[in-house]
């Protein structure tokens, strides 16, 4: 079984579980109003849990990354390396433009989990520089 994990977009986080043949078994997305660090380990265990499954019975972990936000891509990434790296699972990163619906996620993920190595971490592409302060005036 794999997780994706999507949190490009502030407002929102989606978490999806499926089988190793792509077969999905749990898509959910939830609004989020820029707390999603607060919801996402949270709804990972609530949807496993619900599939009657554990933790330790993903093989793989695919997430977007990027472009988004530059806080809610490291949410999703840091969240998806940590659980990866504990685990001992392969982690791969796909971008927002293959992820439309619950299914081309699970797809791209697989494909990416077959092409990767075991021990792997996924960095964020946010699609400009991060804006964390304001500008300096010249």
């Amino acid at each position: 079984m794999i997780l994706v994990i999507d949190t490009s977009d502030g407002k929102s986080l989606s978490v999806v579980l499926a089988k190793s043949r792509g077969a999905i078994l749990v898509g959910r997305t939830i609004p989020t109003d820029f707390d999603q660090s607060e919801k996402i380990l949270p709804l990972i265990e609530k949807e496993l849990k619900a599939s009657q499954f554990k933790l330790t019975d993903l093989k793989g972990i695919g997430v977007i990354q990027g472009p988004g936000g530059f806080t809610s891509l490291r949410i999703g990434i840091s969240t998806a390396n940590a659980l990866a790296y504990a685990l001992q699972i392969p982690v791969v990163g796909i971008s927002l433009s293959a992820s439309k619906d619950y299914k081309s996620m699970a797809q791209k993920t697989l494909r990416r989990l077959s092409k990767s190595a075991k021990k792997s971490v996924v960095i964020p592409r946010y699609g400009r520089e991060p804006n964390i302060t304001r500008p300096k005036k010249a």
